[in-house]
């Protein structure tokens, strides 16, 4: 579940790699594959790109 009020959907596991799309606060979505990266503790490929796993919580 997605924690920031918005988060950025990223094309690589890097904080200044360019934005695809984002997600709303309470946002369910699916983990593939979890990564180390620039700019966050760990980044998770969604469906279509990657996210920050600072701003998530597992359910």
């Amino acid at each position: 579940m997605i924690t920031a009020s918005a988060l950025n959907i990223r094309e690589k596991p890097d904080k200044n790699s360019r934005r695809l799309d984002g997600l709303m606060y309470g946002a369910i979505v699916t983990v593939d594959e979890v990564r180390e990266g620039s700019g966050a503790s760990a980044w998770g490929r969604v469906s279509n790109g990657w996210i920050s796993l600072d701003y998530t919580l597992e359910v």
